[in-house]
């Protein structure tokens, strides 16, 4: 039977309508009969249900994503085979957007401030998949999803990685079935790929990893024989496994586009593009570390900056603004001086314990949550310094969950790889005794991204057990992290928000 609007597909899945269709099957807008919800469906070719081995492979590995520990992994709700329509599916989040590869095909390269802020989302759910021992295999524009962000104030996107633990059920079915086992376009495909019994590690990730931000940036494919995504696949495997591989600067001179590269991209693209898995950047987070290193001290061409990411609604002050015949400005004016003056002393009443002062940065447990106020870029020694900090505060909560806000502006630049490590060893020290570590860069702009690109790949390095974030404000990290805590920070959580305010401006 053919899919079509009304059939029910694995019980509980009524398709509503067609999404769009893709190498692996195609895609259709469902509704969750159990829950009323609307999911998106994937159905998958029929050649996995016609093998008993690769049906029931397919099922543990479609659920593969709810091993990876990330916010930027696409959320599965269930997976199986529909017997009556002979159909391998699995009902996804339904998600709003666009696909990184629709976004390139409409406007082409992207700025560095844009490439920054979805390579930090896009490096985190690979590098906690290969933390986790997965591999995604089939790494390309068109499973990187933008959705349109849905907290007010927030993100404009919320970055969404597709198909984990797949590609490899799909790509042996087509090959079982007469195919050349080589699972959609060969553009982003690593060497060791072509091969029968090629090893699947993290370096083959990182290959494409390599080759997608080449595309974003110089809003081209790599290799020069691509023509769209139709091109010849043996003759792009020939530059793949034969050919030079030229610098990438080389490459995109010939391509007229020398200029959209950073300083510094040739080295890394040249350890991405590696054909012996070994000598590339051993997984995402080494690469993205190597990457986000390149960004600093780098302001952005004016041509660089973008419009492509999907709006987000936000809400100005004024919305809040509800007009009153009472209030005329003198007493507006004195309300306000009440209420600040209500809010200081409420901010001054909640504990304040010194543990470190200096011009690199300020910290101290204000309530039950460590502050660390940097005023100038962590270095080797002012990690050290943190990390006696963080130890100090610990022991004084005498096993009490431990809560960490990072705060840093984004005036300030961004610390080298070195402090980076640095401040990632020091934060996976006291893993067991944090229930969480909310960073906040604020400010907006490129240096703000690139800050958040360095802090996220502390994050990646460290690898806790307990789970981090970087927010825009201390009061989204502080209602966080008394989630993180299960229980209340303060009677009043403004009164600590204050507090904290108080803190860094100390």
């Amino acid at each position: 039977m053919p899919l079509s609007p009304g059939v029910v597909v694995g019980g509980d899945f009524r398709v509503l309508s067609r999404l769009r269709a893709g190498g692996m099957g195609s895609v259709w807008v469902a509704e969750q009969l159990s829950v009323g919800r609307k999911r998106a469906l994937k159905v998958m070719h029929r050649e996995i249900a016609r093998d008993a081995r690769l049906r029931e492979r397919f099922v543990q590995e479609a659920r593969i994503g709810a091993s990876i520990d990330s916010d930027h992994v696409v959320e599965v709700v269930a997976a199986g085979i529909d017997e009556a329509l002979d159909l391998p599916w699995l009902a996804m989040e339904l998600l709003e957007g666009q696909d990184l590869g629709a976004i390139l095909a409409e406007q082409g390269a992207l700025g560095l401030q844009e490439v920054a802020e979805i390579l930090s989302p896009l490096c985190h759910a690979l590098a906690c998949a290969h933390a986790a021992g997965v591999v995604h295999r089939d790494l390309k524009p068109e499973i990187v999803f933008l959705a349109r962000g849905r907290r007010a104030g927030g993100a404009a996107f919320d970055l969404k990685v597709l198909d984990f633990g797949i590609a490899k059920v799909t790509a042996e079915a087509l090959s079982t079935g007469g195919g050349s086992g080589l699972l959609g376009t060969p553009h982003f495909l690593a060497p060791e790929q072509a091969e029968p019994n090629g090893a699947a590690t993290p370096a083959l990730d990182v290959w494409a990893l390599g080759l997608l931000v080449y595309e974003m940036l110089a809003g081209r494919c790599f290799w020069r024989t691509a023509r769209g995504r139709e091109s010849s696949i043996t003759a792009i495997l020939r530059e793949v496994l034969i050919d030079p591989i030229p610098p990438a600067s080389v490459r995109a001179g010939e391509q007229g586009v020398a200029a959209r590269l950073p300083v510094g991209f040739d080295a890394w693209l040249e350890r991405c593009l590696e054909r012996e898995p070994a000598r590339r950047f051993p997984d995402a987070g080494e690469a993205y570390a190597a990457f986000s290193s390149l960004l600093v001290g780098l302001s952005p061409r004016p041509a660089d900056v973008a419009t492509h990411v999907p709006p987000s609604p936000s809400i100005s002050p004024q919305a809040h603004t509800v007009a009153s015949g009472g209030n005329t400005p003198v007493a507006t004016a004195a309300a306000a001086s009440a209420a600040s003056a209500s809010a200081a002393s409420a901010a001054e009443a909640i504990t304040v314990t010194p543990l470190h002062d200096d011009e690199a940065f300020r910290a101290g447990r204000v309530g039950d949550v460590v502050v660390i106020h940097w005023r100038r870029p962590p270095t080797l020694a002012s990690a050290a310094a943190m990390d006696r900090a963080v130890a100090r505060a610990v022991r004084e909560l005498a096993g009490r969950p431990c809560t960490i806000m990072p705060i840093i502006d984004a005036s300030v630049r961004a610390p080298d790889p070195e402090a980076r490590a640095a401040l990632a060893r020091a934060v996976e020290r006291h893993d067991a005794a944090v229930a969480g570590v909310a960073y906040v860069v604020r400010g907006e702009g490129f240096q703000a991204a690139v800050l958040r690109g360095a802090i996220t790949s502390v994050m990646i390095l460290s690898r806790p057990s307990h789970t981090t974030k970087v927010f825009a404000s201390i009061a989204d990290a502080t209602a966080w992290l008394e989630k993180r805590r299960a229980r209340p920070l303060a009677e009043r959580p403004e009164d600590l928000i204050a507090g904290i305010e108080r803190f860094c401006a100390g």
